[in-house]
């Protein structure tokens, strides 16, 4: 049965009541089952649930509703973009070609693109890789906001007898992304500066902590002075 174009509108503008939203989503979804294209307002609303829903299950429904209206529909770009980092990754864990899968995230974000939940969530799981440790860093510095349970799992892996400049560079732009750093990650950053392969990497966070006010030991001050 297809819904005519007058009640889709209905429909539609019922999205903007609070009261009326999960209703009106849920005929959608038979809309986009049933085979009927949807407006782009529609495929819009299910493509934010993938980055901003804490409901893991309905992450998933919106993402096998976007691949069903890639069936009924032409998608916009950056919405069939959005499918596509979903699906990376829920093949990430049992591929065997990751490198392939990390070259199409480090693509994506490279031109700007932020990663749905389930893709930084599968991320997670590859942080001893270094080319999972470069999306990160470029997510990071498109602004987006890193999580502090995959936060804390970066700090873990830091080393500050090592060179692992991406990291460094993680920690940086998630300093200028205005999250708090932990007490664990300053003491490994003051730890690195005796290395002087990565000190004017890791001088540059303290440099920033200290534009915005922050309070430095003594110790930093003075390899900042000089």
């Amino acid at each position: 049965y297809t819904i005519p174009t007058n009640t889709i509108q209905i429909l539609e503008n019922a999205l903007g009541f609070s009261e009326r939203f999960e209703q009106a989503i849920l005929i959608f979804h038979n809309v986009i089952r049933n085979g009927q294209p949807v407006t782009n307002k529609i495929l819009q609303i299910l493509a934010d649930s993938l980055y901003m829903s804490i409901n893991a299950r309905r992450r998933y429904n919106s993402f096998k509703l976007l691949e069903k209206a890639r069936q009924n529909q032409d998608l916009p770009e950056g919405i069939f973009y959005k499918i596509e980092l979903v699906k990376a990754a829920f093949v990430l864990s049992r591929s065997l070609n990751k490198k392939s899968i990390m070259k199409f995230l480090e693509e994506q974000t490279n031109n700007g693109m932020q990663l749905p939940i389930d893709t930084i969530n599968a991320l997670e799981n590859e942080t001893d890789n270094d080319d999972a440790l470069q999306v990160l860093y470029n997510i990071s510095k498109n602004k987006q906001i890193i999580q502090y349970d995959l936060l804390n799992k970066l700090i873990e892996h830091f080393n500050p007898n090592s060179d692992q400049f991406i990291l460094i560079g993680v920690f940086e732009n998630v300093a200028k992304n205005n999250q708090t750093l932990s007490a664990e990650l300053l003491n490994k950053l003051e730890m690195a500066l005796n290395r002087k392969q990565i000190e004017d990497n890791v001088l540059s966070i303290f440099v920033y902590l200290a534009q915005k006010g922050e309070k430095l030991c003594n110790n930093i001050i003075q390899k900042i002075l000089n």
